[in-house]
């Protein structure tokens, strides 16, 4: 479909409602497609995307005395990572806003990342 086809029956669809577009045809389009994502996004389910989660059901099973701890440890942990690396990602945007070598200050984000992937893995396979 051509584009000007595209942009053709977009703006025709709006006198049939008695509507006139205020953004024109691709503001439209836009305002459908963010409508959409955002409907999305708010029926979306969780992802469940602890990691260590098979360490901390492990030790809690072993050690049913420590279970409020073990839990408090390893959501601390995941706090302190998820903290982690969203101060990285705002220190590379500002190397990067400011023409300065990001690679370098990414490195230790990504390694970091790596590691700890690398481990719960390793801890899954082991624990499981």
């Amino acid at each position: 479909m051509k584009l000007s086809n595209l942009k053709r029956r977009v703006c025709s669809f709006f006198p049939a409602l008695k509507i006139r577009p205020v953004f024109g045809a691709w503001g439209s389009v836009a305002l459908l497609v963010a409508c959409a994502l955002i409907v999305t996004i708010n029926h979306a389910e969780p992802a469940h995307a602890l990691f260590f989660q098979q360490a901390e059901t492990w030790l809690t099973g072993n050690f049913p005395q420590a279970n409020g701890a073990i839990v408090l440890v390893g959501n601390a942990l995941r706090a302190l990572f998820v903290i982690y690396v969203a101060v990285s990602i705002v220190s590379v945007i500002n190397k990067l806003r400011q023409d300065e070598d990001w690679q370098t200050a990414a490195r230790t984000p990504i390694i970091v990342t790596v590691g700890i992937t690398i481990m719960d893995v390793l801890t899954t396979a082991i624990t499981a």
